[in-house]
């Protein structure tokens, strides 16, 4: 007894130090604490549980994937679960969707999820339901489902705040912010991050604080903000250093050598690449694993090492086919290949790749990846010579950046632009368009790229015929490669000097024709003529707007033309608060943009500025313009020399103007915060499916997954009662996905017989089997690049599922008598109006199968759930069958379609349809439909039954029609109908159960509710 004393107290003090080891974030300290708990012999089956989650947590948070799910996994048992409080089993479910998710397993992940979910639901206990919505927030997530993962982050957010759990609250608002980001929204994602550290505030909280500002330093290198980003992910190492996860820490030194390679500090980023991908290795975190052997092949690949750069992108591409979603990350390198095959001087072979890229983020609706792959494409496709197809990628790309404004991404197509409208014979707007390139990547610290459109910029000067000043842009470009190790640029860039150098000097002869509209621009150039000459021509305008996209971007580009049009020594903007319009307070000036001035002159100009008096702002060419919202900003010039500037004929109202507007337009778009907004109608528009009718809540949360899933191509479960319409779902899902140009092909998996389902499935080759007289590419081929939906899927036959499995798993099937698997490009909708969930119970249906199958559910509900949605329906089925019967004018009495509405359907929207096809049928041009028209049993239905004198002990029969006013044949008739409408009600519209209940075939059902006008 005192030995079990003794014990137990062991126990206890483990537990409680391990606990306050994690609240210390001292996670290591922590798991072997729980251990030694573990070890101390025996305890509850609710005290192993409890202790074997909180190890889970420790070994999660420093990223052992792996060994969390370990802690928990002997209760994937149903024994051992069963033995388990239902608090006990929440926990024990909510840790084993952790564990799948951080394994990749996220159908497995989201079932466990959902089944935590429904006990806490029960228990009415917010924190776990919270956990539980976090949990899929974070499974669907890493399925790349951005709007549904928000969805449910966001109905974390409710539950948390009514137990006021802080730390669930911050966690919830960053990977809010994240999804944000990787949608490319990131002002909101910003936002959500910084309302996410506020939460925090200074709690020393290293692992929430290190991920909040992981996140911030992604968002901040989007916004432009190098230098936050910089100490963002400084921030994030050390927290994560300080917890000690190695997962987070090696991701995060990865994201930092991206940054690093950008700034030109190579061989900083290859020792932070070499350190993420020795410590990702041991963690076995794929899809980072194999993310940082492609940040090592960028790295090689800018430093020419061509063989180096292979052999790590190889490397990471083998990790990442290791597992599915491996894809996601795929991406990248892809584009990477196709990067290197434009260095080795192979643009032909280039497409694939990043036809392959734009193809998979795309597919899995990733913005971050999808704007890049498609612009290199375009530069692969320009070399190739393929102009138009180039053109029109890089307007998509531009579509969309003025919606998510990215400034790397941006510089890289206006360098892309430039490109084609040189190869289009445009040599003044492409200078323009790579005059804005240079801009961004001066803005972001980007010397390589700067570089290397100084190249281009020599290649268009060449064409003008000014070959001196190409060779000042060459020789720039070449110190700057020979600066950063960049060996192939640097030779390419040396041989192209040599080359101009050996030109013969034709003092301009080799000039290019100008076209029309460059020589009239070159015309008003020259004439300054009376009054005064605008500062702006055609391309500088179309510059500034295009440069609108950020405000950094046009203070720059402001400050770049001015210089460049009045061959001043430097320009500079000063910035002042609007509450400071006189621009005196020396702490409320700032330096908004500047070109051509060290920091010690700035300061001087910046003192130069408080001191100067309103009145002579215009002799010291210093304009004021405005936001309009915020802000006033100074345009200094220093020392101009072009002649019109001197002489005070020059106007740059029209110029500021324009940098105004665009500047009040950042301001605008700055203040808005995303709030979305559902619209069932428009949905339902674009749908367009007869006989869907969105008047419902119930249907409108249908008609939101929907929406959500239209750029997915994961698998969907649709359950529901017979009748309720799942094909027309089914329809709905592929109309509104990708595939929606490609077939949609419906199979019913009870309809055929059991021993003709494989053949009929998979195919079959000829001479397979008794009476296999030609070959059969099966069902599943052809649906090939479509849709295949899979009616009663709950019917397969068990001996069958495993070949569906694979199928669904691997994408390739095994046709009967074929030698060899065949791959296949088939998307599956599944449907069924059983409870599956009790069909693995009892064995009936496989559980990997089931997994698989309901990644995304989608529950129709029946009819007698959304009646507000009946008279819609009455409406549009008897408008489509009087259209059908050339009848016109057919109404329905206010008495008679109350009956319908109160009536239940078992048939749901199957027999509501029929029974109005039959009032149509029954009914002339003209007339007005009253309750007696209406199916008997609607009419019983709504009235109810008169009471009936019984035997005591005796149990009542159910009243049929008076023998008075009925033969035999109708009272046979209305006892078989009320049978079937109380078997259906018993079997909650299943059919199959119902005629089993009934003693019919599923067939002959069909047949007796045909006949008594029931609706099948």
């Amino acid at each position: 007894m005192a030995t079990r004393e003794v014990s137990s107290h062991r126990i206890e003090d483990a537990v409680a130090a391990g606990q306050a080891e994690l609240e210390q974030s001292r996670f290591e300290a922590a798991a072997n604490s729980f251990r030694s708990a573990l070890r101390s012999g025996a305890r509850s089956n609710d005290e192993e549980a409890e202790i074997r989650c909180l190890l889970s947590i420790a070994l999660e948070k420093r990223g052992l994937s792996h060994e969390q799910l370990e802690a928990v996994s002997k209760y994937e048992k149903p024994t051992d679960l069963a033995r388990l409080s239902e608090a006990s089993q929440m926990s024990v479910l909510i840790r084993l969707g952790w564990g799948y998710c951080f394994n990749n397993d996220i159908p497995r992940s989201i079932a466990f999820f959902n089944q935590a979910l429904q006990i806490a639901r029960k228990t009415n206990d917010h924190a776990l339901i919270g956990e539980c919505y976090f949990g899929m927030g974070r499974a669907y997530s890493v399925f790349s489902e951005l709007r549904i993962a928000r969805d449910h982050y966001t109905s974390a957010l409710e539950h948390y705040r009514q137990v006021g759990n802080w730390v669930k609250l911050a966690e919830s608002y960053i990977n809010i912010g994240y999804i944000n980001a990787r949608e490319g929204d990131f002002r909101n994602a910003l936002h959500s991050t910084k309302q996410a550290l506020t939460i925090i505030g200074g709690r020393d909280e290293p692992d929430l604080v290190g991920r909040a500002h992981w996140y911030l330093a992604i968002i901040y290198d989007n916004l432009g903000e190098i230098s936050k980003a910089l100490a963002s992910y400084e921030k994030s190492i050390e927290n994560f250093r300080r917890v000690d996860n190695p997962l987070f820490l090696a991701i995060n030194q990865n994201n930092y050598a991206m940054q690093l390679i950008r700034l030109g500090e190579w061989g900083r980023a290859e020792q932070l690449a070499r350190s993420a991908i020795e410590t990702l290795g041991e963690v076995k975190s794929v899809t980072a694993y194999g993310g940082a052997y492609d940040t090592l092949g960028q790295i090689y690949l800018l430093q020419g090492k061509l063989e180096e750069s292979d052999r790590a992108l190889e490397k990471s591409l083998e990790i990442l086919s290791t597992i599915k979603n491996g894809e996601w990350a795929e991406a990248s390198t892809q584009t990477t290949l196709g990067r290197s095959y434009l260095v080795k001087g192979k643009p032909e072979l280039a497409i694939a790749p990043l036809e392959r890229a734009v193809d998979i983020a795309t597919r899995r609706g990733e913005q971050h990846d999808l704007p890049e792959a498609r612009l290199w494409l375009a530069e692969a496709l320009i070399q190739n010579g393929r102009l138009e197809e180039a053109r029109a990628l890089v307007e998509t790309v531009r579509t969309f950046l003025r919606e998510a404004p990215n400034l790397l991404i941006w510089g890289l197509m206006m360098r892309m632009a430039a490109k084609i409208e040189s190869a289009d014979g445009h040599l003044a707007a492409a200078i323009q368009s790579l005059g804005q390139s240079t801009s961004i990547y001066t803005l972001r610290r980007n010397p390589y790229h700067c570089a290397v459109n100084q190249l281009l910029l020599a290649e268009l000067l060449e064409k003008r015929g000014e070959v001196e000043r190409a060779i000042v842009e060459v020789e720039s470009a070449l110190e700057v490669f020979k600066q950063l190790g960049a060996a192939i640029d640097a030779r390419n860039a040396q041989a192209y000097v040599e080359f101009l150098k050996a030109k013969p000097a034709t003092g301009g002869s080799l000039r290019t024709e100008a076209s029309p509209a460059e020589l009239r621009l070159s015309d008003q150039r020259q004439s300054v003529a009376d009054g005064l000459a605008s500062a702006v021509d055609g391309f500088i305008a179309q510059r500034l707007v295009q440069a609108s996209a950020s405000r950094d971007l046009l203070l720059y580009e402001l400050v770049s033309i001015t210089k460049e049009q009045s061959s001043s020594r430097g320009v500079l903007v000063a910035e002042v608060p609007s509450d400071d319009s006189a621009g005196r307070d020396s702490s409320r000036l700032l330096v908004a943009a500047c070109i051509g001035l060290g920091e010690a002159e700035q300061a001087e100009r910046m003192d130069f500025l408080r001191a100067l008096p309103l009145e002579e702002y215009d002799r010291k060419f210093v304009y004021r313009l405005s936001d309009n919202q915020q802000s006033v900003y100074l345009l200094h010039i220093i020392d101009p020399k072009a002649e019109r500037y001197l002489a005070g004929t020059v106007n740059l109202k029209p110029l500021l103007y324009i940098v105004e507007q665009g500047l009040e337009t950042e301001v605008l778009k700055s203040k808005h915060r995303r709030t979305q907004v559902f619209d069932p109608a428009r949905l339902l528009a674009q749908v367009e499916l007869p006989g869907f009718i969105c008047a419902s809540r119930a249907m409108s949360n249908v008609l939101e997954q929907i929406h959500k899933i239209r750029s997915s191509d994961v698998t969907v479960l649709i359950t529901g009662e017979s009748g309720t319409g799942k094909e027309l779902i089914a329809r709905a899902v592929h109309a509104g996905s990708s595939r929606r140009s490609n077939v949609f092909l419906p199979f019913n998996c009870s309809a055929a017989p059991h021993d003709m389902i494989e053949s009929q499935l998979f195919g079959f080759r000829r001479g397979a089997f008794t009476g296999a007289v030609s070959n059969s590419e099966g069902i599943i081929r052809a649906a090939e690049h479509g849709t295949l939906f899979l009616d009663e899927i709950g019917d397969l036959p068990l001996t069958l599922q495993p070949k569906l499995l694979r199928f669904l798993q691997e994408g390739e099937i095994h046709p009967i008598g074929e030698s060899q698997p065949q791959r296949v490009d088939v998307r599956v909708l599944a449907a069924t109006n059983s409870e599956l969930e009790r069909a693995v119970s009892e064995g009936r249906f496989r559980e990997d199968l089931f997994h698989r199958l309901n990644v995304i559910r989608v529950h129709v509900p029946p009819l007698r759930q959304r009646r507000e949605e009946i008279p819609a329906l009455i409406n549009h089925y008897l408008n489509q069958y009087q259209q059908e019967s050339t009848k016109r004018e057919i109404r329905l009495s206010e008495e008679t379609v109350d009956l319908m509405v109160v009536y239940d359907w078992p048939g749901n929207v199957r027999q509501l349809c029929n029974e109005v096809r039959r009032l149509v049928t029954y009914s002339e041009s003209g007339a007005i439909v009253t309750p007696e028209s209406l199916s008997s049993e609607i009419v019983r239905a709504s009235r109810g039954l008169e009471p009936t004198l019984t035997t005591p002990g005796k149990p009542t029969e159910p009243m049929l029609m008076s023998a008075d006013s009925a033969t035999i044949a109708e009272a046979v008739e209305e006892l078989e109908r009320r049978m079937i409408q109380a078997a259906l009600r018993r079997c909650s519209g299943n059919i199959a159960r119902a005629a089993k209940e009934l003693g019919l075939s599923r067939k002959g059902l069909y047949l007796k509710m045909d006949r008594l006008n029931f609706g099948n």
